[in-house]
Protein backbone atom coordinates (compact mmCIF):
# COMPACT_ATOMS: atom_id res chain seq x y z
CA UNK A 1 0.00 0.00 0.00
CA UNK A 2 0.98 3.26 -0.81
CA UNK A 3 -0.07 6.75 0.14
CA UNK A 4 -4.00 7.92 0.82
CA UNK A 5 -5.07 10.90 1.17
CA UNK A 6 -7.99 13.57 0.75
CA UNK A 7 -9.22 16.05 -2.16
CA UNK A 8 -11.61 17.90 -3.48
CA UNK A 9 -11.64 17.64 -7.61
CA UNK A 10 -14.21 20.25 -9.13
CA UNK A 11 -17.28 19.33 -11.44
CA UNK A 12 -19.57 21.29 -13.32
CA UNK A 13 -23.44 20.46 -12.46
CA UNK A 14 -25.54 21.47 -15.57
CA UNK A 15 -29.26 21.78 -15.10
CA UNK A 16 -31.54 22.40 -17.86
CA UNK A 17 -35.01 21.19 -18.82
CA UNK A 18 -35.84 19.90 -22.41
CA UNK A 19 -39.37 20.16 -24.03
CA UNK A 20 -40.05 20.17 -27.65
CA UNK A 21 -42.53 17.76 -29.69
CA UNK A 22 -41.92 16.78 -33.35
CA UNK A 23 -44.38 15.64 -36.42
CA UNK A 24 -43.75 13.61 -39.22
CA UNK A 25 -44.37 9.86 -40.52
CA UNK A 26 -42.72 6.30 -39.08
CA UNK A 27 -42.43 3.45 -40.56
CA UNK A 28 -44.06 -0.06 -39.71
CA UNK A 29 -44.68 -2.89 -41.21
CA UNK A 30 -47.32 -5.39 -41.25
CA UNK A 31 -47.96 -9.07 -42.48
CA UNK A 32 -50.74 -9.87 -45.55
CA UNK A 33 -52.08 -12.50 -47.15
CA UNK A 34 -51.97 -16.36 -46.03
CA UNK A 35 -50.22 -19.00 -46.82
CA UNK A 36 -47.41 -18.97 -49.75
CA UNK A 37 -48.73 -15.42 -50.83
CA UNK A 38 -47.87 -14.24 -47.11
CA UNK A 39 -46.28 -10.95 -47.33
CA UNK A 40 -44.61 -8.28 -45.56
CA UNK A 41 -45.66 -4.55 -46.49
CA UNK A 42 -44.38 -1.26 -45.27
CA UNK A 43 -46.42 1.70 -44.52
CA UNK A 44 -45.75 4.90 -43.04
CA UNK A 45 -48.26 6.45 -39.92
CA UNK A 46 -48.35 10.26 -39.08
CA UNK A 47 -47.26 10.64 -35.66
CA UNK A 48 -46.94 13.30 -33.50
CA UNK A 49 -44.08 12.89 -30.45
CA UNK A 50 -43.77 15.29 -27.65
CA UNK A 51 -40.96 15.46 -25.06
CA UNK A 52 -40.54 17.00 -21.48
CA UNK A 53 -37.50 15.71 -19.52
CA UNK A 54 -35.33 17.32 -16.67
CA UNK A 55 -31.92 16.73 -16.93
CA UNK A 56 -28.66 17.28 -13.95
CA UNK A 57 -25.34 15.91 -14.57
CA UNK A 58 -22.12 15.89 -13.55
CA UNK A 59 -18.61 17.36 -15.57
CA UNK A 60 -15.13 17.52 -14.89
CA UNK A 61 -14.08 21.29 -14.50
CA UNK A 62 -10.05 19.69 -15.05
CA UNK A 63 -8.23 17.89 -17.31
CA UNK A 64 -9.08 13.59 -15.83
CA UNK A 65 -6.30 12.33 -17.69
CA UNK A 66 -4.78 11.81 -14.03
CA UNK A 67 -7.82 10.70 -12.05
CA UNK A 68 -10.52 9.26 -14.81
CA UNK A 69 -13.16 10.07 -13.23
CA UNK A 70 -15.70 11.10 -15.49
CA UNK A 71 -18.99 12.28 -13.15
CA UNK A 72 -20.52 11.94 -9.48
CA UNK A 73 -23.28 11.17 -8.12
CA UNK A 74 -25.08 14.24 -5.85
CA UNK A 75 -27.91 12.17 -4.91
CA UNK A 76 -28.52 11.94 -1.14
CA UNK A 77 -25.68 14.22 -0.96
CA UNK A 78 -26.14 17.28 1.14
CA UNK A 79 -24.50 20.89 -0.94
CA UNK A 80 -23.13 23.15 1.56
CA UNK A 81 -21.51 26.91 0.49
CA UNK A 82 -18.00 26.89 -0.69
CA UNK A 83 -15.36 27.57 2.32
CA UNK A 84 -11.87 27.59 0.23
CA UNK A 85 -10.24 27.72 3.93
CA UNK A 86 -12.46 25.30 5.41
CA UNK A 87 -11.44 22.66 2.44
CA UNK A 88 -8.00 23.36 2.33
CA UNK A 89 -7.51 22.58 5.66
CA UNK A 90 -8.85 19.02 5.20
CA UNK A 91 -7.30 18.17 1.94
CA UNK A 92 -6.02 19.69 -1.67
CA UNK A 93 -8.17 21.56 -3.32
CA UNK A 94 -7.91 21.87 -7.28
CA UNK A 95 -8.79 24.97 -9.38
CA UNK A 96 -11.50 24.98 -12.35
CA UNK A 97 -8.89 24.32 -15.25
CA UNK A 98 -11.49 23.69 -18.52
CA UNK A 99 -14.11 26.52 -20.13
CA UNK A 100 -17.59 26.41 -18.57
CA UNK A 101 -18.46 27.86 -21.62
CA UNK A 102 -17.60 25.30 -23.50
CA UNK A 103 -18.36 22.19 -20.83
CA UNK A 104 -22.25 24.14 -20.84
CA UNK A 105 -22.68 24.34 -24.65
CA UNK A 106 -21.62 20.65 -25.21
CA UNK A 107 -23.85 19.69 -22.32
CA UNK A 108 -27.01 21.23 -23.77
CA UNK A 109 -26.03 20.02 -27.31
CA UNK A 110 -26.20 16.05 -25.37
CA UNK A 111 -29.49 16.63 -23.40
CA UNK A 112 -31.13 17.89 -26.46
CA UNK A 113 -29.87 14.95 -28.33
CA UNK A 114 -31.19 12.16 -25.57
CA UNK A 115 -34.69 14.28 -26.11
CA UNK A 116 -34.95 14.52 -29.69
CA UNK A 117 -38.70 13.89 -30.39
CA UNK A 118 -37.88 13.79 -33.66
CA UNK A 119 -35.34 10.26 -33.20
CA UNK A 120 -36.46 7.27 -35.02
CA UNK A 121 -38.81 8.90 -37.39
CA UNK A 122 -38.79 8.50 -41.26
CA UNK A 123 -40.04 12.09 -42.41
CA UNK A 124 -39.74 14.97 -40.08
CA UNK A 125 -42.49 17.49 -41.12
CA UNK A 126 -42.06 19.84 -38.19
CA UNK A 127 -39.27 19.82 -35.17
CA UNK A 128 -39.29 21.98 -31.75
CA UNK A 129 -37.23 21.27 -29.24
CA UNK A 130 -35.61 23.89 -26.78
CA UNK A 131 -33.94 24.01 -23.05
CA UNK A 132 -35.41 25.95 -20.20
CA UNK A 133 -34.57 27.05 -16.73
CA UNK A 134 -30.68 26.18 -17.42
CA UNK A 135 -28.37 26.27 -14.37
CA UNK A 136 -25.12 26.11 -13.74
CA UNK A 137 -22.79 25.48 -10.44
CA UNK A 138 -19.65 24.32 -9.51
CA UNK A 139 -19.25 21.24 -6.92
CA UNK A 140 -16.19 20.56 -5.07
CA UNK A 141 -16.41 17.01 -4.73
CA UNK A 142 -14.45 14.86 -1.68
CA UNK A 143 -12.52 11.66 -2.56
CA UNK A 144 -10.00 9.99 -1.08
CA UNK A 145 -6.78 8.94 -3.48
CA UNK A 146 -5.49 6.02 -2.76
CA UNK A 147 -2.11 4.55 -4.07
CA UNK A 148 -0.68 1.10 -4.07
CA UNK A 149 1.49 -1.09 -6.25
CA UNK A 150 1.10 -4.87 -7.23
CA UNK A 151 3.75 -6.96 -8.93
CA UNK A 152 6.03 -3.84 -9.17
CA UNK A 153 2.98 -1.48 -11.21
CA UNK A 154 1.59 1.01 -9.45
CA UNK A 155 -2.58 1.58 -9.33
CA UNK A 156 -4.52 4.41 -8.20
CA UNK A 157 -8.14 4.35 -6.81
CA UNK A 158 -10.43 7.07 -5.98
CA UNK A 159 -12.83 6.92 -2.97
CA UNK A 160 -16.42 8.93 -2.78
CA UNK A 161 -15.73 9.93 1.03
CA UNK A 162 -19.77 10.90 1.22
CA UNK A 163 -20.46 7.40 0.91
CA UNK A 164 -17.11 5.04 0.53
CA UNK A 165 -18.16 3.61 -2.63
CA UNK A 166 -15.44 3.00 -5.58
CA UNK A 167 -15.24 6.08 -7.38
CA UNK A 168 -12.62 5.08 -10.10
CA UNK A 169 -9.69 2.55 -9.84
CA UNK A 170 -7.66 0.44 -11.61
CA UNK A 171 -6.97 -2.88 -10.70
CA UNK A 172 -4.83 -5.69 -12.63
CA UNK A 173 -7.09 -7.06 -14.92
CA UNK A 174 -7.62 -7.24 -19.06
CA UNK A 175 -11.19 -7.16 -20.32
CA UNK A 176 -10.57 -10.13 -23.51
CA UNK A 177 -7.67 -11.75 -21.96
CA UNK A 178 -10.90 -12.16 -18.99
CA UNK A 179 -13.03 -12.79 -20.92
CA UNK A 180 -10.81 -15.89 -22.55
CA UNK A 181 -9.63 -17.46 -19.46
CA UNK A 182 -13.03 -17.43 -18.16
CA UNK A 183 -14.86 -19.38 -20.63
CA UNK A 184 -11.86 -21.37 -21.36
CA UNK A 185 -11.50 -22.25 -17.59
CA UNK A 186 -15.41 -23.13 -17.61
CA UNK A 187 -14.93 -25.39 -20.80
CA UNK A 188 -11.58 -27.03 -19.56
CA UNK A 189 -13.39 -27.69 -16.02
CA UNK A 190 -16.51 -29.83 -17.70
CA UNK A 191 -13.90 -31.79 -19.66
CA UNK A 192 -12.62 -33.08 -16.59
CA UNK A 193 -15.69 -33.18 -15.16
CA UNK A 194 -17.26 -35.66 -17.70
CA UNK A 195 -13.78 -37.44 -18.61
CA UNK A 196 -13.26 -38.66 -14.85
CA UNK A 197 -17.38 -39.46 -14.89
CA UNK A 198 -16.79 -41.92 -17.62
CA UNK A 199 -14.59 -43.74 -15.79
CA UNK A 200 -16.76 -43.30 -12.13
CA UNK A 201 -15.69 -46.62 -10.40
CA UNK A 202 -18.97 -45.40 -8.04
CA UNK A 203 -19.25 -44.44 -4.88
CA UNK A 204 -19.31 -40.77 -2.62
CA UNK A 205 -15.47 -40.02 -2.56
CA UNK A 206 -14.78 -40.53 -5.95
CA UNK A 207 -17.81 -38.17 -6.79
CA UNK A 208 -16.23 -35.41 -4.60
CA UNK A 209 -12.73 -36.28 -5.88
CA UNK A 210 -14.52 -35.33 -9.44
CA UNK A 211 -15.95 -31.94 -7.75
CA UNK A 212 -12.58 -31.08 -6.20
CA UNK A 213 -10.83 -31.38 -9.52
CA UNK A 214 -13.55 -29.26 -11.32
CA UNK A 215 -12.93 -26.55 -8.54
CA UNK A 216 -9.74 -26.68 -8.43
CA UNK A 217 -9.66 -25.76 -12.31
CA UNK A 218 -12.26 -23.41 -11.90
CA UNK A 219 -10.25 -21.41 -9.19
CA UNK A 220 -7.33 -21.42 -11.14
CA UNK A 221 -9.19 -20.00 -13.65
CA UNK A 222 -10.57 -17.42 -11.70
CA UNK A 223 -7.32 -15.89 -10.24
CA UNK A 224 -5.80 -15.98 -14.05
CA UNK A 225 -9.46 -13.89 -14.87
CA UNK A 226 -8.60 -11.53 -11.61
CA UNK A 227 -5.42 -10.63 -11.56
CA UNK A 228 -4.47 -10.61 -15.60
CA UNK A 229 -3.91 -6.82 -17.37
CA UNK A 230 -5.32 -3.89 -16.23
CA UNK A 231 -9.25 -3.55 -15.64
CA UNK A 232 -11.36 0.10 -14.81
CA UNK A 233 -14.12 -0.17 -12.34
CA UNK A 234 -15.87 2.50 -10.73
CA UNK A 235 -19.27 4.57 -10.41
CA UNK A 236 -17.53 7.47 -12.05
CA UNK A 237 -17.07 5.72 -15.17
CA UNK A 238 -18.20 7.21 -18.53
CA UNK A 239 -21.16 5.19 -19.75
CA UNK A 240 -22.21 7.79 -21.61
CA UNK A 241 -21.52 9.78 -24.95
CA UNK A 242 -18.61 11.70 -23.53
CA UNK A 243 -18.33 15.34 -23.27
CA UNK A 244 -15.15 15.69 -24.70
CA UNK A 245 -16.28 14.28 -28.25
CA UNK A 246 -18.87 17.05 -27.85
CA UNK A 247 -17.07 19.84 -27.27
CA UNK A 248 -14.53 18.69 -30.09
CA UNK A 249 -17.73 18.34 -32.64
CA UNK A 250 -19.06 21.83 -31.87
CA UNK A 251 -15.61 23.18 -32.26
CA UNK A 252 -15.52 21.70 -35.93
CA UNK A 253 -18.88 23.14 -36.46
CA UNK A 254 -18.46 26.11 -35.50
CA UNK A 255 -15.02 26.34 -37.33
CA UNK A 256 -17.20 25.44 -40.46
CA UNK A 257 -19.67 27.60 -40.01
CA UNK A 258 -16.58 30.58 -39.92
CA UNK A 259 -14.93 29.03 -43.02
CA UNK A 260 -17.93 28.96 -45.16
CA UNK A 261 -18.54 32.31 -44.28
CA UNK A 262 -15.08 33.92 -44.81
CA UNK A 263 -15.55 32.11 -48.26
CA UNK A 264 -18.72 34.22 -48.79
CA UNK A 265 -17.64 37.01 -48.17
CA UNK A 266 -14.42 36.88 -50.74
CA UNK A 267 -12.01 35.00 -48.29
CA UNK A 268 -10.27 33.73 -51.52
CA UNK A 269 -10.71 36.59 -54.28
CA UNK A 270 -11.81 36.72 -56.94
Amino acid sequence: MGEAFLTFLPFFRVEADCIGFALGTERRRRAVGSGKSRRTVTYEVDVERSVEKSFARTYPALNVAEWGLQRVDLQGDSLVPFDAGALERLGMVFPPTVSEVAVVEAALQQFKRESDPAAGLHRVRFRFLQTLRERTSVIYYPLWVVRYRFQKRAYQVLVDAEDGSLAYGKAPGNDIYRAVMMVGTQAAALFVGTTLLQHWGGGFEWLMFIGLAMLAVLWWGWRKFRYGGVVVEGTGVETRPGLTESIRSLRKARSASEALRWLSQGGLGP
